[in-house]
């Protein structure tokens, strides 16, 4: 074996979404690893960022120009926050290490975001319709397929490599090649790559590194986890978007309809060359389904017309602060769509004082109302179907330059699912710190369609941790003994419709989650 190289062999656990999937052979691309790697092993192999001296020799590049930089700002009386403003200084610079890597996979398979239907459309120039196949869902956590109303959009794809992906890093110096190793295994551990990577897409692990088998790093015990065993998902199992929509195709989803012509009808449109191709889909499929609802419990809550209803858990958060605070989804629903007669409907409807509509918190002025949904991600854009599908666009209000200083939050919660054995995925759960910057943000609100000219503005928290509301989220605010009957039954207290296959999902990941905080003894 080469002194200079650093030979790994990879698993792909989930799908990627790649930019470029028309490409053969398409994967995971150096170009998105190698700088994550070099920030990896810049924080955990050097001591962080500001640590400048201890791996100015394994740069690229000229370093002595950046020294220069690093002691003009020592030297400008001017500048106060010398520590951040060098943080700064540095991450502009994007430093690169002096390796090579290379990724190689010609057993790349792509796949659609969705599932086909056969539908015949009008053409409105040729008024001639026309054999068109549209999709019916998205896939769960993943909004790249969304589409205003009436519009044909075709679905996007993602890469899947079920055989092994080889890795190859060409370093010269002995020092660097050695840490590189040291930190391979946890690396890909704590990182998904491509699109929506934080939400579970493009989960890999090295298996393989300079001809030994590894194990996963120690630290993997540190992090909550559960169990998704999908050994029973096939192409009959039926499953519903927040839509109450069927996931099976509408052109095949008749229940008489024998499993082999299901298959077939799919194999005939050539969508998928075999049928193993197509159980696969509906296997990843329900597992981000079942991550999907999870995450929606933390963040929005779950509203499925006659199969499950979830009180968001951070309304629960909102209102055991003290003093109270009122859910900002209320306060959403009564700036923009108070004189709406679908609003005016449900406030007419006789709800418990503790209803997400009825709650009335002990806290906040009008001026101080808060948003916590948005503690665990914020988007430029939310849609709000039962309100004549009107859309509210976000952005936050501090400005430099004229240039909005935030638009978008990535969530502080990564899900990993790793695939322990055949059909079985353990999925780790990441906790981030939220950037001070966001903390005590004003967020500039607007609807569409209602109250245009009269923005909301919602502040978000100004101190919030990530694991310390997981935690609570989780063991639903009060830490429970080791009784698994006493446990379900309080859960079931946050749901109606307990008996849906939702809600089993639901009881199952929560109840192996608890128990984990318990196995820790975590306070």
């Amino acid at each position: 074996m080469s002194d200079y190289k650093l030979i790994f062999k990879l698993k792909q656990h989930t799908p990627i979404i790649h930019f470029q999937h028309e490409q053969h052979g398409a994967t995971l691309r150096a170009s998105e690893l190698k700088p994550k790697l070099d920030k990896f092993l810049i924080e955990n192999s050097f001591g962080g960022i500001l640590k400048f001296d201890s791996y100015r020799e394994f740069l690229i590049g000229d370093t002595k120009s950046i020294e220069k930089g690093l002691k003009e700002i020592d030297n400008n009386s001017s500048i106060q926050d010398k520590e951040n403003t060098k943080t700064e200084y540095l991450q502009e610079l994007k430093l690169a290490f002096d390796y090579k890597l290379s990724i190689s996979s010609m057993n790349s398979k792509r796949f659609l975001l969705g599932f086909p239907r056969k539908q015949y459309i009008k053409d409105n120039k040729s008024k001639i319709a026309n054999y068109k196949l549209l999709w019916d869902n998205q896939f769960p956590n993943y909004f790249g397929n969304m589409k205003k109303e009436g519009e044909v959009k075709e679905p996007k794809e993602f890469i899947v490599n079920k055989k092994i992906i080889d890795g190859e890093i060409i370093v010269f110096d002995h020092d660097l090649r050695k840490r590189i190793s040291d930190r391979l295994i946890e690396f890909f551990f704590l990182n998904n790559f491509g699109t929506r990577q934080n939400k579970g897409f493009g989960s890999f692990e090295v298996i393989e590194i300079e001809g030994v088998k590894p194990k996963l790093p120690e630290k993997t015990d540190e992090y909550p986890f559960f169990d998704i065993n999908l050994a029973d998902i096939n192409m009959n199992t039926r499953f519903y978007n927040p839509n109450n929509s069927t996931y099976l195709p509408k052109s095949i989803g008749n229940k008489k309809v024998e499993l082999k012509k299901k298959f077939n009808s799919l194999l005939k449109e050539k969508l998928y060359e075999s049928e193993n191709e197509i159980q696969y889909l509906f296997k990843i499929h329900n597992l981000f389904y079942r991550m999907e609802l999870f995450y929606k419990t933390l963040r929005s809550g779950i509203n499925i017309p006659n199969k499950l209803y979830f009180k968001s858990l951070m309304f629960q958060y909102a209102k055991r602060l003290t003093p109270s605070q009122q859910w900002d989804k209320r306060t959403i629903r009564e700036h923009f769509y108070k004189n709406f007669t679908g609003y005016k409907n449900l406030l007419a409807k006789t709800y418990s004082n503790e209803s997400t509509l009825k709650f009335s918190p002990t806290g906040n002025h009008e001026k101080d109302k808060l948003l916590f949904r948005d503690l665990l991600g914020l988007s430029s854009m939310q849609q709000w179907r039962f309100y004549d599908n009107d859309t509210i666009t976000k952005e936050g209000k501090k400005k430099i330059n004229d240039q909005v200083v935030i638009q978008r939050f990535k969530s502080p919660i990564t899900f990993k699912p790793i695939e322990i054995e055949e059909n079985l995925f353990r999925v780790y759960i990441f906790c981030h710190p939220i950037p001070e910057e966001y903390l005590g943000e004003k967020i500039h609100m607007n609807s569409t369609k209602f109250s245009k000219g009269n923005p909301l503005e919602l502040k978000i928290p100004e101190q919030f941790d990530v694991c310390e509301y997981l935690f609570n989220a989780i063991t639903l605010f009060i830490l429970q003994e080791n009784d698994s009957e006493y446990y379900e039954d309080h859960f079931k207290q946050y749901v109606d419709n307990s008996n849906s296959e939702e809600s089993k999902y639901l009881l199952d990941i929560f109840s192996q989650l608890n128990n984990y905080y318990l196995s820790k003894d975590y306070q």
